[in-house]
């Protein structure tokens, strides 16, 4: 056990405004009570409870809530004004109980405030100590010499004393556990907030090193070439040579529009795409890009069940789609795409093919495009698959699939989405050589 306590109303276990409630239904029923012992209650029991409604006006109900800040904000030690209100409020207890014996249910409702004004354990023992005791004292000065009162009031007021210590650190406790729980909770709040600043921090890195590793593989290079065409030209200029240096402007012309297809292709594989309305019109978009920017046909075929999975499994296929198009703008020298979405049992597996010049898996170069693809697979728990050769490439994205919540953040109709995907779908392969050269199973 602590030795101090946070306050049950602080804790939430006791609200203060239940115990204002508690002590006025408590006034009303010593009222009752007096009124019901007639000619048996003297003007002592009406003073009593005068004086003790007075005190909690007065005092009490403001030294509860100033407890209950000071248990808030960790303030160790009882207030002053809860200790003058006990001061003042047990006495007039004592002053009704030895006027009318019935009056002691007051303890009903001032025992819980003991331990609701008293923060430490010690504190609030010793409290309830003080008041049974001087309940007890009451008793003794109203029965007076009445056979058997003594052992009575005993026993009545070591029940009393007991429960209420029994029930005050039993509470207590809970209220400690609460604090604790409390506690844990918001560091597992922190952690978590910190655990995905990570996250974030970790992805923006990796797409910082495939940004520049793409950058090195290919502008870079491009541009290293043209300086030294440019500078060749010079050469040629101040020689005078007309003939060659018509060549190496149309070298450099060449290079440069080689330079900017590269720097095109790298802004597409990392422009942001809509997922709004579905991945399915997602790729439809992407597809239109890539025939609007390089003149490539891309034909789009998506399944219409896929528009049901996570929402992270469509930025990691949609990542998936915008790198292996940005591959074929900048490699394949394709004249026809095929991008097909479809599920395989619990997976989802996007296929991106091309009947362009192809390459060898096993020979693949050193760019980033093909292993940042497999980081973010296998970060997911999917993988990627690559057949390639003189007939063109074909690029298999599979990913574990759990289906999306059925009322998701977009609140996307899947038929509709699957019918956009179609019609753009349909759009794209109406273009000439829309469908690639070779048959893909």
């Amino acid at each position: 056990m602590r030795g101090d306590r946070a306050g049950w109303q602080a804790q939430g276990m006791i609200p203060t405004r239940t115990v204002h409630v508690g002590y006025a239904v408590t006034m009303v029923l010593l009222v009752v009570l007096t009124i019901g012992a007639g000619r048996d209650a003297d003007g002592g029991a009406w003073g009593a409870i005068a004086a003790m409604s007075a005190l909690y006006l007065l005092l009490g109900a403001r030294a509860l809530e100033a407890s209950a800040a000071a248990a808030t904000a960790a303030k160790a030690g009882p207030l002053p004004s809860a200790i003058a209100f006990l001061a003042l409020v047990i006495p007039a207890a004592t002053w009704g109980v030895a006027s009318l014996s019935s009056f002691a249910v007051v303890q009903c409702v001032l025992c819980p405030l003991v331990w609701l004004l008293l923060d430490r354990v010690r504190d609030a023992v010793i409290g309830t100590l003080a008041l049974t005791g001087s309940v007890a004292v009451g008793f003794v000065i109203g029965f007076g010499d009445l056979p058997g009162a003594l052992p009575t009031m005993a026993v009545s007021q070591g029940l009393s004393l007991g429960g209420s210590i029994a029930l005050g650190l039993w509470i207590t406790r809970i209220a400690d556990l609460s604090h604790e729980r409390l506690h844990l909770l918001e560091g597992l709040r922190a952690a978590q907030a910190q655990v995905e600043e990570l996250g974030r921090e970790a992805g923006a890195a990796r797409e910082r090193e495939r940004l520049s590793a793409d950058i090195h593989d290919t502008v870079a290079q491009d541009l290293t070439g043209l300086v030294m065409l440019a500078q060749r030209g010079r050469r040629e200029l101040r020689g005078g040579e007309t003939d060659a240096m018509d060549q190496t402007l149309a070298q450099l012309e060449e290079g440069a529009r080689d330079a900017l297809t590269q720097t095109r292709a790298i802004v597409a594989a990392t422009a942001p795409v809509e997922l709004s309305d579905g991945l399915g019109p997602a790729l439809a978009r992407l597809g239109a890009r890539l025939a609007r920017e390089a003149g490539i046909p891309v034909a789009v075929r998506a399944d219409a069940i896929v528009g049901s999975v996570a929402r992270d499994v469509e930025v990691v296929l949609l990542r998936c789609a915008q790198e292996g198009l940005a591959n074929v703008r900048r490699h394949a020298a394709a004249a026809a795409v095929e991008l097909v979405l479809d599920r395989d049992g619990a997976d989802v597996v996007l296929t991106i093919g091309d009947d362009g010049r192809g390459f060898d898996p096993a020979r693949a170069s050193g760019g980033y495009g093909l292993d940042g693809m497999r980081r973010r697979l296998d970060a997911a728990g999917g993988r990627l698959d690559v057949t390639g050769g003189p007939g063109g490439t074909r690029l298999t994205a599979r990913i574990p699939a759990p289906a999306a919540a059925p009322a998701g953040p977009r609140g996307v109709d899947p038929t509709a989405a699957s019918a956009a995907a179609a019609a753009a779908a349909a759009t794209a392969a109406a273009t000439p050589a829309a469908t690639p050269a070779r048959a893909r199973a």
